[in-house]
């Protein structure tokens, strides 16, 4: 790259936010010991810097960011899920449907398949969604947790009652969540007034990385 152009480094200049966010774009691709680094770039003109950028993208760099991961999961058809003891969360013990078009880093689990997992290779942080649908018995308070690796994080937790006649309760959360490499997240239910099955009408989970 540096032999497609001669320009001269003139010497260091204040730097103006333009310019600031122009050279993150390439920072990393031409680092402080390349003749154009930072007080360099700050000297260019607009049609030089862009020349400067074009160079670098075509050598294959985009970008000194992360890339942004993604993933999600749902189930649309009614499911029952069997639950052992009252007030106690447990995972869904059901398969969800994992949208692999819309994916990127991120898997279905395998330890639990109501559940979503890191497969990026790094550590990163997620904002996590996940909700249901669900009846039981008349008037039960039905709850949700998000689970990283089968431990239950107690800060997702919430409850909604079934009211009358077997009618819906919805239970939604969201979390910020750290995870490494390999790690799942998962959806946990649990059924606070009794123990009869939850009937899941619709759920899903979905992650995207807040982190790049």
């Amino acid at each position: 790259m540096g032999s497609s152009m001669s320009l001269a480094c003139t010497g260091d200049k204040n730097w103006d936010t333009l310019n600031y966010e122009r050279y993150l774009t390439i920072a990393t691709a031409i680092g402080n010991d390349n003749p154009y680094s930072f007080a360099c770039f700050s000297v260019l003109n607009e049609a030089q810097q862009n020349l400067l950028i074009s160079q670098t993208i075509a050598a294959g760099f985009t970008g000194p960011y992360a890339t942004a991961l993604r993933g999600q999961a749902s189930r649309i058809t009614d499911d029952t899920i069997d639950i052992g003891s009252q007030g106690v969360y447990q995972p869904t013990g059901l398969v969800a449907n994992f949208d692999t078009p819309m994916a990127v880093g991120m898997s279905l689990g395998t330890t639990d398949q109501f559940a979503l997992k890191n497969t990026s290779g790094s550590t990163r942080v997620f904002r996590f969604y996940a909700s249901y649908d669900g009846t039981a018995g008349n008037n039960q308070m039905l709850g949700i947790k998000l689970a990283k690796n089968g431990v239950l994080i107690d800060e997702t937790e919430c409850r909604a009652f079934t009211g009358s006649n077997i009618q819906e309760g919805k239970n939604v959360t969201s979390w910020l969540i750290e995870m490494d490499d390999d790690d799942e997240v998962a959806v946990y239910v649990a059924n606070h007034s009794a123990t009869d099955n939850i009937v899941m009408k619709r759920g899903r989970i979905l992650a995207t990385s807040v982190d790049q």
